[in-house]
Formats: structure tokens, C-alpha cells, sequence
């Protein structure tokens, strides 16, 4: 029971590290998307 539970919490763990990862890239990419807009259409 114990290892079961500590298997899903480093799941858990990986699995809420590749999110902010992906939302770190994202902003990151919006970020510049908005830039290329700006210098676009200013």
C-alpha cells in the first residue's frame, strides 16, 4: 500500500514538472507571437 502510494506521488510529481514546462513554453511563444503582431501592425 505504501509503495503505491509513493509511486502515483512521483507521478504525480513528473507529471506536474512537464506541465509548467509546457507552460513556460507556451508564454514563450505567445510572448513572441504578440511581439512579431506588434512589429507587424505598429
Amino acid at each position: 500500500m505504501k509503495s503505491d502510494s509513493t509511486q502515483t506521488d512521483d507521478e504525480a510529481n513528473h507529471i506536474n514538472e512537464r506541465y509548467i514546462i509546457s507552460i513556460k513554453f507556451c508564454s514563450k511563444v505567445q510572448s513572441t507571437y504578440f511581439l512579431k503582431l506588434k512589429t507587424t501592425y505598429s
